[in-house]
């Protein structure tokens, strides 16, 4: 049970392909795949007065489609960022801040001084330095 391509025309076929003496002569033959776009469901089918479409994507399709004649784009899973968390001990007390670096764009910071220079306290400006040296 497939869906072929010859010379442009979808074909269903229960079993083995057969072709009349006409189209085995200088055909073009390949299975037939729908392509959808991304989604995180594999959908089902609708049958209309105007055919039957793949949903959610509401690509058209052949009456005898089935889920197997359905590509499915690959969904890109991103990997998660490393961290690293450095200590700092503040200079007028005993409290220690947290700067945490998730990547060089990337670089917060738990002291007050963060908030009031709008993420650019001294530890900031210090671990900046460093991962540009």
């Amino acid at each position: 049970m497939a869906l072929w391509n010859v010379n442009g025309r979808i074909v269903y076929s229960e079993n083995a392909l057969t072709l009349s003496p006409n189209e085995a002569n200088a055909t073009m033959i390949s299975r037939h795949f729908y392509k959808v776009p991304k989604s995180n469901v594999r959908g089902g089918f609708l049958t209309t007065n105007k055919g039957v479409f793949h949903t959610p994507s509401w690509t058209k399709v052949h009456p005898k489609t089935t889920l197997n004649d359905i590509l499915f784009p690959k969904i890109k899973v991103a990997k998660p960022k490393e961290k690293s968390i450095i200590e700092f001990v503040s200079s007028s007390s005993d409290k220690k801040y947290y700067v945490t670096v998730i990547d060089s764009k990337t670089i917060k910071c738990s002291c007050p001084g963060s908030w009031r220079s709008n993420g650019n306290c001294k530890h900031i400006k210090e671990v900046r330095e460093s991962l540009t040296k």
